[in-house]
This record gives structure tokens, C-alpha cells and sequence, in this order.
């Protein structure tokens, strides 16, 4: 199903539920490197330019007297002076790998962990934010699982939602910070967002969350290292000598 066609306010009418305020309910959403503890939320995480890296994104919620029935997440990771599927992205050298185009992507690793979240229905979209000022919109993936019965279950913690791969442009710089962001339920209404619905039409989001991916230099592979260290030994015996 593609977003160009199906709009957040369609995935919600489709799964009749209304947005009530609720005060008990809380929600985290965070991202650490693929393979790493589930409980890790990383400040940084070394890449190289020109290579990729794979992030799995994670949530824990308390408080839900209903089961969930509706999963969002809006995963920023650029920026664009525009909104909606027709975006275009600013240019962070940061892109998620898949095929198809921004408004009708395919192949992209959204399958939702299914030992949580099976029986539900995916929906996925790149494209602008819109709670923001014209310079600063968030440009990024938004994604939903959501299901007309619910997930089995109120509460979880530390529990994968997705992975996803990132592209790193080779002509970023070492040094470089691309931040990783999973935004909040914005205040305007429509808006692509962060959040979590109940069976009782409960609804919370998540604070918030960013972390980093960081150039770094690469590292030699050891038989480098050791080839080095040989030169410099043949060197210093030349001087000896």
C-alpha cells in the first residue's frame, strides 16, 4: 500500500479510532545499532563514508488498560523546505536504502517484527514534516502498523518495532554528524508523527529521541598492520645498519 495514495488521516479512519488525550499512558520510542542490547540508546554511532549501516528502532510502553492496535513511527533524517510525499530531501548524505521512489518505495527492510506486531497492516512513506518552520521540516520515513483487532497485548518493554538500513555518502566528511531522529506527535493535526493507539482509542506519544551517526576514519585491517609493522622494522634496521 502506498501513501501517495493512502493519507493519515485514511489509516486512521480505516482503523476507526479517535485520538483522546490520556495523561497515564507513556511511550518510548529509540534507536541503537542493529545487534547491539535492546536497552542501548547510543549518542553516536561510528560509520564510514560510502558504506551502510543498519539500525533497529524499539519501543517500550506503560500505562494501556486496552491492546494496541496502532504503531507510528516518523523517522527524520533530512531536511526539506516542503511537505507531503513530494518532497524532496535537502541533501544530508544520509539516505535509506530501497528501491522504487520516496513516494512509492519498495524493498525497504519495514517488515515489522512479526513476533509483536503480526496481523497488522504496514503502510510506509518518505516525505516533509509539516509541524515546522519552511527552513527547518523534518524529511524522513513514516511508518505504521496498525490492525483491526489488536496485538495481544497492553504494554511492552524493549520490544524491536523495525530495522532499517542507511546509506552513508562517500563525500561526507570524517568528522561529520547526521542525526537520527524519531519525532513526537506534532500539534498540527494530519501531520505525520510518532504514536501509539489502544483498543480504547487511547493515544500517547513518545518524547522526542536523537542520536548521531558519526564519520569516522577506517580502521586498517590487521594484515595492514601488519605489513606496516614490518616496514617500519626493515627501516629501522636499515638505520642501524
Amino acid at each position: 500500500m502506498n501513501l501517495g495514495k493512502v493519507t493519515r488521516g485514511a489509516v486512521l479512519a480505516a482503523f476507526a479510532i479517535s485520538a483522546l488525550s490520556a495523561n497515564a499512558q507513556s511511550v518510548s520510542m529509540w534507536w541503537n545499532k542493529s545487534g547491539d542490547a535492546a536497552t542501548s540508546q547510543p549518542a553516536t554511532v561510528d560509520v564510514l563514508a560510502g558504506s551502510t549501516v543498519t539500525l533497529s528502532f524499539y519501543l517500550t510502553t506503560a500505562g494501556f488498560t486496552g491492546n494496541l492496535t496502532t504503531v507510528s513511527a516518523m523517522v527524520g533524517f533530512d531536511t526539506t523546505n516542503t511537505t507531503g510525499n513530494g518532497a524532496v530531501a535537502g541533501g544530508s548524505g544520509i539516505t535509506v536504502a530501497h528501491g522504487g521512489t520516496n513516494a512509492a518505495p519498495t524493498g525497504i527492510p519495514l517488515t515489522w517484527n512479526t513476533s509483536a506486531f503480526s496481523g497488522g497492516a504496514v503502510l510506509n512513506g518518505f516525505g516533509g514534516g509539516f509541524d515546522a518552520s519552511a527552513a527547518s521540516r523534518p524529511f524522513g520515513l513514516w511508518t505504521t502498523n496498525g490492525t483491526f483487532s489488536d496485538f495481544g497485548f497492553s504494554s511492552t518493554a524493549n520490544t524491536k518495532m523495525f530495522d532499517l538500513t542507511f546509506t552513508v555518502d562517500s563525500s561526507l566528511a570524517v568528522g561529520s554528524l547526521r542525526p537520527i531522529t524519531i519525532f513526537t506527535a506534532p500539534s498540527l493535526p494530519g501531520a505525520w508523527d510518532s504514536e501509539v493507539f489502544d483498543a480504547n482509542s487511547v493515544m500517547a506519544a513518545p518524547q522526542t529521541y536523537i542520536g548521531n551517526l558519526r564519520v569516522v576514519d577506517p580502521v586498517p585491517e590487521p594484515a595492514s598492520l601488519a605489513v606496516l609493522g614490518l616496514g617500519a622494522a626493515a627501516l629501522l634496521r636499515r638505520r642501524k645498519k
